[in-house]
Protein backbone atom coordinates (compact mmCIF):
# COMPACT_ATOMS: atom_id res chain seq x y z
CA UNK A 1 0.00 0.00 0.00
CA UNK A 2 1.65 3.42 -1.68
CA UNK A 3 2.65 5.48 1.70
CA UNK A 4 0.01 9.21 1.64
CA UNK A 5 1.48 12.43 0.38
CA UNK A 6 1.90 15.58 2.73
CA UNK A 7 -1.24 16.86 0.99
CA UNK A 8 -3.06 14.00 1.61
CA UNK A 9 -2.25 13.84 5.25
CA UNK A 10 -3.29 17.68 5.30
CA UNK A 11 -6.50 17.25 3.57
CA UNK A 12 -7.14 14.45 5.83
CA UNK A 13 -6.28 16.49 8.93
CA UNK A 14 -8.85 19.36 7.58
CA UNK A 15 -11.22 17.22 7.16
CA UNK A 16 -11.19 15.74 10.82
CA UNK A 17 -11.20 18.80 12.47
CA UNK A 18 -13.84 20.64 10.26
CA UNK A 19 -15.84 17.25 10.91
CA UNK A 20 -15.26 18.02 14.79
CA UNK A 21 -16.06 21.79 14.60
CA UNK A 22 -19.89 20.99 12.68
CA UNK A 23 -20.07 17.99 15.53
CA UNK A 24 -20.01 21.06 18.03
CA UNK A 25 -21.88 23.56 16.09
CA UNK A 26 -24.64 20.76 15.87
CA UNK A 27 -24.46 19.91 19.93
CA UNK A 28 -25.19 24.00 20.76
CA UNK A 29 -28.17 24.93 18.61
CA UNK A 30 -30.92 24.31 20.64
CA UNK A 31 -33.74 21.89 18.96
CA UNK A 32 -37.19 23.53 18.32
CA UNK A 33 -40.21 21.92 19.93
CA UNK A 34 -42.93 23.35 17.94
CA UNK A 35 -43.56 21.84 14.38
CA UNK A 36 -45.80 24.75 13.38
CA UNK A 37 -44.36 26.11 10.34
CA UNK A 38 -44.84 29.89 9.35
CA UNK A 39 -43.99 30.97 6.37
CA UNK A 40 -43.07 34.77 6.11
CA UNK A 41 -43.32 36.50 2.00
CA UNK A 42 -40.74 38.15 0.98
CA UNK A 43 -42.21 42.42 0.76
CA UNK A 44 -40.77 44.50 -1.77
CA UNK A 45 -37.79 42.41 -3.32
CA UNK A 46 -35.80 44.55 -5.72
CA UNK A 47 -35.28 43.03 -9.41
CA UNK A 48 -32.39 41.30 -9.38
CA UNK A 49 -30.07 42.40 -12.45
CA UNK A 50 -27.81 39.92 -14.68
CA UNK A 51 -24.67 40.33 -13.20
CA UNK A 52 -21.73 40.88 -15.80
CA UNK A 53 -20.44 37.39 -14.80
CA UNK A 54 -23.17 36.08 -15.46
CA UNK A 55 -23.53 37.28 -19.31
CA UNK A 56 -19.75 36.10 -19.66
CA UNK A 57 -20.49 32.52 -18.50
CA UNK A 58 -23.69 32.45 -20.80
CA UNK A 59 -21.97 33.84 -23.41
CA UNK A 60 -18.93 31.23 -23.39
CA UNK A 61 -21.87 28.91 -23.13
CA UNK A 62 -23.28 30.16 -26.06
CA UNK A 63 -20.06 30.07 -28.13
CA UNK A 64 -18.97 26.56 -26.67
CA UNK A 65 -22.30 25.17 -28.19
CA UNK A 66 -21.86 27.33 -32.03
CA UNK A 67 -18.86 25.39 -32.26
CA UNK A 68 -20.49 22.02 -31.34
CA UNK A 69 -23.11 22.33 -33.56
CA UNK A 70 -20.80 23.75 -36.60
CA UNK A 71 -17.98 20.35 -36.05
CA UNK A 72 -20.81 17.99 -35.48
CA UNK A 73 -22.37 18.92 -38.48
CA UNK A 74 -18.71 18.82 -40.46
CA UNK A 75 -18.66 15.67 -39.24
CA UNK A 76 -21.60 14.06 -40.61
CA UNK A 77 -21.46 15.69 -43.46
CA UNK A 78 -17.92 14.28 -44.21
CA UNK A 79 -19.65 10.61 -43.28
CA UNK A 80 -22.48 10.97 -46.22
CA UNK A 81 -19.36 12.22 -48.28
CA UNK A 82 -17.47 9.67 -47.59
CA UNK A 83 -20.37 7.04 -48.13
CA UNK A 84 -21.75 8.53 -51.32
CA UNK A 85 -18.27 7.92 -52.62
CA UNK A 86 -17.68 4.34 -51.73
CA UNK A 87 -21.19 3.86 -52.96
CA UNK A 88 -19.90 4.92 -56.95
CA UNK A 89 -17.49 2.45 -56.97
Amino acid sequence: MPKKTKRQKLLSDHRRSLHKFVHIIQHDVPQKTSSIFHYQAPIDTPIQEISKGATDELHTIKTDLSKTIILATLAIGIEVGVYFLTLKK
